[in-house]
C-alpha cells in the first residue's frame, strides 16, 4: 500500500482485495443440532444482552426509529441460534428506549412494503432501520462473521450488536460525509462497500467525471477502472484533488490494463 500526500492534495492507493470485506449472500438454512450449546455460549459471553455503550445509545435517543426485520418472526428465530440471538438483541434495544419500535415484515402478508423503498436493495432476512428523515439497510450477512470454504459458507460468530448500533448511530447523527463513486470506465462493483458506508453514516453518490464534481463531495473513490479517463475527466479529477479538505482514494487491481496514460500521469503527479 502507498500513501501519496502532497501539500493539500490527498490521494490514497489501495490494493483492491482490502476492500472486498464481505460478499452479498443469502442464508438458506442452518442445522440446529448444536442449538443448546450455542445458546449456552451466547448467554455466557453476554451476547444476549447489550453492552453499556449500546444501552446508552438507546436511552439517549430523541427521535423515533423503527427497526424493520424483513422476515416472518418465527421463521427468523428458527433459522439458526445466531438469528435467534439477533431477535433477542432487538428486544433489548426496544426495552431500553421507548423511541425504538421493532417490526417483523412478512413478505407473504405484506408484499407491498418494498415499494416504499425502491431505491434500496432489500431481500428477505435483511433489516431496514428507518426514521423520519433517514433509512439505513442492514443485510443479513453483515450481522455475522463468516468463514468460507469450497463446500460451504458458515457463521463463525455474531457481530449483530455492533452492526445494529452503528446503523442506529448513523440514523441520529447530525453530520454526514458524502462519498462519491466513479460509475463509468468499467469500475469494480461497489454495492457491498456502499452498504457498509451507509451503515456508518456516509452518504453515497454516483458521479460522472465528465462533469465537475459537486462541492458537497468529501471523498472520491475510483475502484479499479478498466479503461482510461478522458482528458476532461482527468481535469475535473485534478480540480477536485487540489481542493482543500478533499480526498481521492484510488483502488488498484492487478487485472487492470497498464497502458492507461491519463490515469498513470495523474497518479505520477503525486510523486
Amino acid at each position: 500500500m502507498k500513501n501519496y500526500l502532497q501539500n493539500k492534495k490527498r490521494i490514497f492507493l489501495v490494493p483492491i482485495f482490502l476492500f472486498i470485506a464481505f460478499c452479498v449472500l443469502q442464508f438458506i438454512s442452518y442445522t440446529l443440532t448444536n442449538t443448546l450449546n450455542l445458546q449456552k455460549d451466547f448467554t455466557q459471553s453476554g451476547s444476549y444482552t447489550l453492552s453499556k455503550s449500546s444501552i446508552e445509545l438507546s436511552k439517549n435517543l430523541t427521535e423515533d426509529i423503527t427497526i424493520n426485520v424483513l422476515a416472518n418472526e418465527e421463521k427468523f428465530k428458527q433459522a439458526s441460534p445466531y438469528f435467534n440471538q439477533v431477535n433477542e438483541l432487538l428486544k433489548q434495544y426496544k426495552r431500553y428506549s421507548d423511541k425504538i419500535k421493532v417490526e417483523f415484515i412478512d413478505f407473504e402478508t405484506n408484499p407491498n412494503f418494498l415499494k416504499n423503498y425502491e431505491n434500496i436493495t432489500l431481500v428477505e432476512g435483511d433489516i431496514l432501520i428507518t426514521s423520519l428523515n433517514k433509512n439505513v439497510p442492514i443485510s443479513a450477512n453483515s450481522l455475522f462473521n463468516l468463514t468460507f470454504s469450497e463446500e460451504s459458507i458458515d457463521i463463525l460468530s455474531s457481530k449483530a450488536e455492533s452492526t445494529i448500533s452503528s446503523a442506529i448511530l448513523s440514523i441520529v447523527s447530525p453530520s454526514q460525509k458524502t462519498i462519491g463513486f466513479l460509475t463509468s470506465n468499467d469500475t469494480y462493483p461497489t454495492d457491498s462497500i456502499k452498504e457498509k458506508l451507509t451503515q456508518n453514516n456516509y452518504l453515497n453518490v454516483d458521479l460522472d467525471l465528465s462533469q465537475v464534481v459537486p462541492n458537497n463531495v468529501d471523498v472520491l473513490f475510483l475502484f479499479s477502472p478498466k479503461t482510461d479517463l478522458s482528458s476532461e475527466e482527468i481535469k475535473n479529477l485534478t480540480i477536485f484533488s487540489n481542493t482543500d479538505k478533499k480526498t481521492v482514494i484510488y483502488v488498484a487491481d492487478t487485472q487492470q490494463p497498464t497502458d492507461m496514460a491519463n490515469i498513470n500521469s495523474f497518479l505520477n503527479s503525486f510523486g
